[in-house]
C-alpha cells in the first residue's frame, strides 16, 4: 500500500470511528476494495473503534474475497495489520488530545 493510500485510509477511519457512515464506507471500498476491506476487517475486531457488526456486514456484503481469504487480500495490497492499527491509534489519540 503506498502512503498516500494509507494516509487516505487513516484520515477516512479516523473520521469514521465518531461518524459512522455505511454509505461512506461502501463508496470507500469502491475506490479502494482490498485496502478499505482490510481495514474494515480488521476494525471489525477491534473493541476499541467500535461499530463491529456494521463493519463485518460491510465486509461479507461487499468484499467477500477479504471475508474469506485475508492473508491474501493483504498481501496483494500490501495491508500492515499492525502498522495500520498503530497509525490509526496515534491519529485518534491525537484528534482526542486538548490543545495547548
Amino acid at each position: 500500500m503506498n502512503r498516500q493510500v494509507e494516509q487516505q485510509l487513516l484520515s477516512f477511519c479516523t473520521h469514521q470511528q465518531a461518524r459512522f457512515n455505511p454509505g461512506a464506507w461502501a463508496e470507500f471500498l469502491k475506490a479502494n476494495p482490498d485496502e478499505g476491506a482490510c481495514a474494515a476487517a480488521t476494525l471489525s475486531r477491534a473493541r476499541w473503534y467500535g461499530h463491529a457488526q456494521d463493519l463485518q456486514a460491510l465486509v461479507r456484503q461487499l468484499a467477500p474475497q477479504v471475508a474469506q481469504g485475508w492473508p491474501a487480500a493483504a498481501e496483494r495490497c500490501g495491508f500492515n495489520r499492525e502498522q495500520f492499527v498503530s497509525r490509526l491509534r496515534e491519529q485518534l489519540w491525537q484528534r482526542r488530545e486538548p490543545k495547548r
